[in-house]
């Protein structure tokens, strides 16, 4: 009859490294930066917006740990497409002096990205389902990512 080994140090083993691997998150992960989370608050609630939430979660720069950039993000779902959202947002942000390249040709594009003075990035998309789906521009849901440099 074979010898069957034990499970029980695998489960060890896993236990071990969820709580060294938890430790190790709770003692390196960080904030974004203050200006980060400062150039996020400073973006104005869109009019028509039913929710507006901004987020600024800790997380890890594992190779750049001295230079690093997290983002903080914004949020909010409106009754209104894309379009509007988009075209309000390029006016607003253009008179707020923050900078952009994009330019409708056919058709509104899927994301536009800002920048300002500080080297801040602030980019606006409907909401990403996910890597591999596809962002609906009819779902009244919105995201902005803002980053700056640490």
């Amino acid at each position: 009859m074979d010898k069957h080994g034990s499970i029980l140090p695998y489960i060890v083993i896993f236990i071990v490294a969820v709580i060294v691997g938890n430790w190790l998150y709770n003692k390196y992960s960080q904030l974004p930066s203050k200006l980060t989370q400062d150039t996020a608050a400073s973006i104005f609630k869109y009019p028509s917006a039913e929710t507006w939430i901004i987020e600024s979660k800790k997380g890890l720069c594992v190779f750049a740990s001295t230079n690093c950039s997290l983002s903080s993000n914004i949020r909010f779902t409106s009754k209104d497409n894309w379009n509007t959202v988009y075209l309000y947002h390029i006016r607003y942000m253009s008179s707020l002096g923050w900078k952009t390249n994009s330019q409708i040709y056919t058709s509104t594009p899927t994301g536009v990205l800002f920048t300002n003075d500080l080297t801040c990035q602030a980019e606006l998309t409907p909401k990403r389902n996910g890597i591999l789906e596809f962002n609906d521009s009819k779902s009244g849901q919105y995201f902005f990512k803002v980053t700056c440099p640490a």
